[in-house]
Order: structure tokens, then C-alpha cells, then sequence
């Protein structure tokens, strides 16, 4: 909820931006304001675990003061998030409005500051500090609910040339999904605390498609990460052409392991032709080693081929995935962008990993044990992305968004069948 803190810097930024900036005194240039309105709604079915549906209303109020004239600008922003429930069922949990402790709140409406800091900029660089959302291969904010999640820490952008770029940061709290008050950060799937997250990269993309990276990212008392990717393509798209990308993560427990022993490699590469407005990717995922492929909770941490509606990171797991993609401007359909897939994983083998945690109280027993024994066996999923953005002279970036998929999975893997369907409606004033 807002505190009277919130709502004094909420006004003082309200101002700033709002009054013009004589240009014989120090002031703020190119201050905005802009509104983000999303329609959300979900429905999801997991086999005989839990049943949910959600229809929320919401929106961003985006603030930005500009910079301050000089070889250094210095600015402010705050946004504040709103949210209605207007149809969830009681089992909604994040999709709507939840508590700190996890639990479905019956609050119809909430508002918190989502986004707030301080940013100081020059011509090769930037530095934010704050909370605001991440991209990169640790920290890309996981928006697929009605507002997006937001990460409390320090941000750093050098460019020391054309096409490349260094990142650092570091975080330490997250406003979470459905949630108006800030937690402390946790793994996605062990639920593990972890203090501070501290990430560093490089960062290379040149014009003609061809890109690299390079990362190492700390998360205290729990791993170290290091992070490689590459793509290339060859020939012209519009005839016939040829992309490929490679990606890898290496993940070893650091400090007080505190979500035990972690020796894994995950690696995937893809292969992706592409004739005018059609393109077809083929892609190949492993995850190498005893122990889960595990990332930051309330982010998109795993940049590896197949990590779709399912992540494919299972202990020894593999997995193939195949998609199809339709761009509408070349058929006629302007603005209309479609994505049809299909996924399978096999071999996933938990047995060496589980065994520290065979005691039903061992913090991650449920994570590695299925039906009394060890996670293994096999799943699939398919599924269907629709998009469509509207022609900027019927209605300034509107968008919306379709997502249906099926995934099915044999009685011993980790997760469990479900469908879902979800639908967003969004529009920027």
C-alpha cells in the first residue's frame, strides 16, 4: 500500500516533471508521464494438484523526471502499480492480489510504488539505483500476470564502443507478482533465501544478427553462475536464411551451499531457417548434472532454448523443441505475430541428487522426491502465441495476446499435467 513516504515522493516527482525548466537555471529535461493499462485474464488446470482462473484490471502510472542538462544527467522516476480484482477465484494465489505470508488476499483493489530511484547518466553510460526491472540472462522480470515484478538494487550500463556493452548489478529484495510489499529474493525451485544477488557481462550485437555474451553472477550462500551465449546467421532472410545460437550456463555452490552441493552445466543450441515471413526452430536442451537447473524466483534466469511453458530442467534431463512462427505483415496481416510449439523432455534422473534429501524434512525432499521416490521419467507440452499489435493511427500500441497450452508429464516427474489459458489486453496512453 502507499505510506505517506511514497505518496510525498510520488508529489515532488509529479512536480518536477510537470514544470517547465527555464533554460538559465538548473532543472530537469524531457520529463513524461504515461499510462500502461493491462486487462489480465488466466485460466489453469493442474491435474489433481489445484484448478484456478483470474480477471484482473490494472495500471501503471509511469513518471519520469528527464535529466538535468550537462555532461551528466542526473534524474528521478516512480510508478505507481495499481490492481482490480474483478473475477478470481479464491485459489487465484499470485495471479491476483496475494500476502507477504503467500496467501490469497481478499483485497479487491491494492496500489504501491512499483518502480521508484535515482539515475545519473553521460554518453557512454548509465547507472541506476532503485526498484526497476532487470534483462539479462540472471534477472529478466518474469510479466506474465497483470503487473510485472520489480527488483530492488543497483544497475550499470558502460558502452565502451559500438555494439558492445558492460553490465553489472546487484539486488536484494523483489516486489513479486501479485504482491505490494517487497520479500526477500529466493530460488525458483528449491526456495532457497538468498541475501544478494551480484551480477557482471559483456555483451556483444552487431547489425547483422551475430551476437555474444559473457557473465558471472554471485547469489550469496547459494551458487556461482557463469553464463555463455553466441548466434550467427547466414543468408538473406528474405530468400532463404540460416540462424543458429548457442547458450550455456555453469552453476557450482558457493559459500554455506545452503541449497546443498551444485555441480551442473546447461547447455542448449537451436537451428532456425527462415523464408520471408516463416521460420521454423529446432531446439536442443541438456541439463548436465544431479541437481536442478535452478534460477532466481520471479524471473525469466534461464536462457536455454527450451524453457517455454516448461523449463526442461530436470536433473540429466534432455529435450527437443520445435516451433513454428508467422510473421503477418508478409501475408497480408499486418501486425499479427504466431508461434506454434511442441516440446519433449526424456531422462530426467534424480536419483544421485536426491539422496542428501531423503528425509520427508529436508528443505528440498519435495523438490527431489515423487510418490516416495526420486524425480525421474519423461514430459511433453504444446501450445499456441497469438499477438497482435494494432495500427498506430487506430489506437496507440495496443496489444494483445493469446497463450493456450497442454503439458503432460508421466506420474514421477516434478511437474505436474496442466493446461492453461491466458489472455492480455494492453494499452499505453
Amino acid at each position: 500500500m502507499l505510506t505517506l513516504p511514497a505518496l510525498a515522493l510520488w508529489s515532488a516527482l509529479a512536480m518536477a516533471s510537470e514544470t517547465p525548466t527555464d533554460p538559465g537555471k538548473p532543472g530537469f529535461e524531457g520529463g513524461s508521464v504515461s499510462y500502461h493499462f493491462r486487462s489480465f485474464a488466466d485460466v489453469q488446470d493442474i491435474e489433481g494438484v489445484l484448478r484456478r482462473h483470474a480477471l484482473t484490471a490494472n495500471l501503471r502510472v509511469l513518471m519520469d523526471s528527464g535529466l538535468t542538462p550537462g555532461p551528466a544527467g542526473l534524474g528521478f522516476n516512480a510508478s505507481l502499480f495499481v490492481g482490480a480484482d474483478v473475477g478470481s477465484s479464491s485459489t487465484a494465489g499470485n495471479m491476483a492480489h496475494i500476502r507477504t505470508d503467500w496467501t490469497r488476499s481478499d483485497q479487491p483493489a491494492w496500489a504501491y510504488l512499483g518502480e521508484y530511484g535515482v539515475r545519473l547518466k553521460g554518453d557512454d553510460y548509465l547507472l541506476r539505483y532503485g526498484v526497476q526491472t532487470y534483462s539479462n540472462p540472471y534477472l529478466e522480470s518474469k510479466d506474465n500476470r497483470g503487473l510485472p515484478p520489480t527488483f530492488r538494487g543497483l544497475a550499470g550500463v558502460y558502452t565502451p564502443a559500438e555494439n558492445w556493452r558492460v553490465e553489472l548489478g546487484s539486488v536484494d529484495s523483489v516486489y513479486a507478482r501479485g504482491m505490494a510489499a517487497r520479500t526477500p529474493l529466493t530460488t525458483t525451485y528449491g526456495n532457497t533465501p538468498v541475501r544478494r544477488l551480484d551480477f557482471v557481462g559483456v555483451a556483444y550485437e552487431a547489425q547483422d544478427g551475430r551476437s555474444g555474451s559473457l557473465y558471472a553472477a554471485h547469489a550469496q550462500d547459494v551458487w556461482t553462475q557463469w553464463f555463455a551465449s553466441g548466434a550467427a546467421g547466414v543468408g538473406d532472410p528474405q530468400v532463404l536464411q540460416l540462424k543458429g545460437n548457442v547458450a550455456a550456463y555453469f552453476t557450482r555452490s558457493t559459500g554455506r551451499a545452503l541449497q546443498g552441493r551444485i555441480h551442473t552445466n546447461a547447455y542448449s543450441f537451436s537451428l532456425s531457417p527462415t523464408r520471408g515471413p516463416y521460420s521454423v526452430t529446432l531446439g536442443f536442451q541438456h541439463i548436465q548434472g544431479d541437481q536442478f537447473f535452478d534460477y532466481l524466483s520471479e524471473s525469466w534466469g534461464i536462457a536455454l532454448a527450451n524453457a517455454y511453458g516448461a523449463d526442461y530442467n530436470a536433473p540429466n534431463e534432455r529435450s527437443l523443441m520445435l516451433s513454428f512462427s508467422l510473421d503477418g505483415a508478409g501475408v497480408g496481416l499486418a501486425g499479427l505475430k504466431a508461434t506454434l510449439w511442441r516440446g519433449q523432455g526424456w531422462g530426467a534422473d534424480a536419483s544421485v541428487g536426491a539422496q542428501p534429501f531423503r528425509s520427508p524434512d529436508a528443505a528440498l525432499h519435495a523438490l527431489y522426491w515423487k510418490q516416495g521416490q526420486p524425480v525421474q521419467g519423461k514430459h511433453r507440452e504444446a501450445g499456441l502465441y497469438l499477438e497482435y499489435a494494432a495500427p498506430p493511427s487506430w489506437a496507440r500500441e495496443l496489444r494483445l495476446k493469446l497463450i493456450a497450452m497442454q503439458h503432460w508429464s508421466t506420474q514421477r516427474y516434478s511437474e505436474d499435467p496442466f493446461y492453461e489459458v491466458k489472455f492480455t489486453v494492453d494499452k499505453k496512453f
